[in-house]
């Protein structure tokens, strides 16, 4: 499926493309910022959630049951509104198999949860805060290579930015910490978190494929749909397999339905965010959600601000900018993406002819033309050369065989 997408670049519009409707602009701007907005209110909310031992005094698994519940309500329930009666339902295009492959990112999901705590038993909080970061690099590297989206060299720069914010961040409490980590519970904890950022990098890219390349023409509800159904099941096993008291609701307060509704709107603009924007732009949202709730936190929490975060936020406020900066239209256009630049300086480098005094921001199409013509040139006189050295050593003979020498001269050029 990957084979017949087009490559497309990120983070901004094709220069040469027709402009998307300021709608759809609008609605990428709209479920960015509910992301941000719910992220934050989650964490507060979870915050004034704990009891006095710091605990949760709900099962966890009861509550994301309910959130994957309500999600898939309101999704039905806005299918019904506004996509029910309309051209193309995407009713026609639901099967068996269609239906299985919105399990993928369900399974994987749950899969990460588990992996989540077995990985807070080895590593400190600060610790685990910063492996888990690994994602935004897992991400980015599927992002381009399954989705076949194209990045400039600035927009790469950006996305190294966005995970040095995030270590930067953690730095202080991490170095407080790291007397008491054990090397050995450090290894499998960072191990188990490297193979958990893989996993939720696949279900992100698979989830935003699922929702933007197959059946395009779909409403996105009816794939929401789909993909909550799996969610609420799966997570009502895991409640079941986890709760004697299955089905009780003990410790559902009303915090804690604020707490399910929030959660249930958080999904809800990742899935806006998936048909409307990216993985890319859902990283930037949650991670100026940390920074926003630690902000919310010191006059809350008297949540201490240090250098460190302070360091952090301009990083990821630089990156910010350089990754949906305008300045990377022309960059594209001045061939300086991962599709042009990165091509032509290894092919300079690989075939030992770089192009002395040339510029090399051009198209990847110039750039190919001008050492095919440098390759020829080096050839034709490679070939004179042989031919004069021949003629003054008076081997006639060979003289009398252009074709062998020109073959000669071509193998050795190639």
């Amino acid at each position: 499926a990957r084979s017949n997408l087009p490559a497309s670049p990120a983070g901004d519009p094709d220069p040469e493309a027709v402009p998307a409707p300021m709608s759809n602009r609008m609605k990428r701007i709209g479920a960015s910022v509910a992301l941000t907005g719910f992220v934050v209110a989650q964490t507060v909310m979870i915050r004034f959630s704990r009891g006095d031992d710091g605990k949760l005094p709900y099962n966890p698994a009861a509550a994301t049951f309910l959130n994957e519940l309500i999600k898939l309500i309101v999704s039905l329930a806005l299918w019904w509104a506004y996509d029910k009666d309309s051209e193309y339902n995407g009713l026609d295009g639901v099967n068996v198999f269609t239906f299985c492959m919105f399990s993928v990112p369900g399974l994987i999901y749950a899969l990460q949860n588990t992996l989540i705590f077995y990985a807070l038993v080895f590593l400190e909080a600060p610790t685990f805060q910063v492996f888990a970061s690994l994602k935004i690099v897992t991400t980015a590297l599927l992002f381009r290579v399954a989705l076949r989206r194209i990045l400039t060299v600035v927009q790469w720069v950006a996305l190294a930015q966005l995970f040095l914010s995030m270590v930067i961040t953690k730095m202080g409490a991490l170095l407080k910490d790291s007397h008491v980590q054990q090397r050995e519970s450090l290894f499998y904890g960072a191990s188990i978190l490297l193979f958990n950022s893989w996993l939720s990098a696949t279900s992100g890219i698979f989830n935003e494929w699922l929702v933007k390349h197959q059946d395009s023409k779909a409403p996105l509800m009816i794939k929401s749909i789909q993909l909550y159904t799996w969610g609420t099941l799966i997570n009502l096993v895991t409640w079941i397999a986890t709760d004697a008291n299955v089905l009780q609701f003990q410790g559902i307060t009303p915090l804690v339905w604020c707490i399910i509704v929030n959660n249930a709107a958080v999904g809800l603009s990742v899935a806006f965010i998936m048909k409307y924007a990216d993985n890319i732009v859902k990283c930037f949202s949650t991670a100026a959600a940390v920074f926003i709730s630690a902000l919310l936190s010191s006059f809350l929490f008297d949540f201490p601000l240090d250098l460190p975060f302070m360091v952090g936020l301009f990083v990821y406020s630089t990156a910010f900018f350089l990754y949906f900066g305008n300045h990377n239209p022309v960059l594209r256009k001045e061939g300086l993406d991962d599709a042009q630049a990165l091509p032509c300086v290894l092919a300079s480098k690989l075939l030992g002819c770089a192009l002395e005094g040339e510029d090399l921001n051009g198209s990847s199409e110039d750039v190919n033309e001008k050492l095919k013509a440098k390759r020829s040139d080096e050839t034709s006189g490679t070939a004179a050369l042989e031919l004069g050295k021949m003629a003054e050593n008076g081997d006639r003979s060979s003289l009398l065989q252009p074709r062998a020498a020109k073959n000669d001269a071509k193998a050795k050029a190639k």
